[in-house]
């Protein structure tokens, strides 16, 4: 019997189902669902990036490193980076329903991911300018990811519905 939903499954088209928090920006939640949703992302890209930290140095690879090191780090590269686009967009899908909630446009929802890819492209090609950028925007551009951060937690996790 098809669904009443469009197909998707009532498990899962409820209002703390999957793909309604992830996979759609339709929909409106409230502050704990917010805080339900973001969690475990914030969990899972801290451990994801903790993981990074600890391959990176096979990443810098010379003949002293044994090659399939070098292509652990290269294929965790691969997935840690799709991977971080994913969870990004699952941010995105939860936050444009918590703005739709507060009634200001979804499209706020995008400013945090773009911020952590800049900063996180930033961060990587800072070290590599040879001294062409200086050092002073590293810190810089991470006290403007941790603005939008903090901004982003108090709009949606801490402040008020209007």
């Amino acid at each position: 019997m098809p669904s009443p939903r469009g197909g998707i499954p009532p498990a899962e088209a409820g209002p703390h189902g999957f793909r309604f928090l992830f996979r759609t920006d339709r929909g409106v939640i409230d502050r704990a669902t917010w805080w339900r949703g973001t969690v475990p992302l914030a969990v899972i890209g801290a451990l994801a990036e903790l993981g990074w930290v600890l391959v990176r140095p096979f990443v810098q690879h010379g003949l002293e490193q044994p090659p399939l090191a070098v292509l652990g780090a290269y294929l965790y590269l691969l997935a840690f980076s799709f991977g971080l686009l994913v969870l990004l967009v699952c941010e995105y899908n939860l936050s444009a329903k918590r703005f739709a909630a507060r009634g200001q446009p979804r499209a706020l929802a995008g400013i945090l991911p773009l911020s952590l890819l800049c900063g996180g492209a930033f961060a990587w090609v800072l070290p590599r300018s040879q001294g062409t950028i200086p050092d002073w925007t590293g810190t810089l551009a991470i006290l403007a990811v941790a603005a939008v951060v903090v901004w982003n937690i108090v709009a949606l996790g801490i402040r008020a519905p209007r």
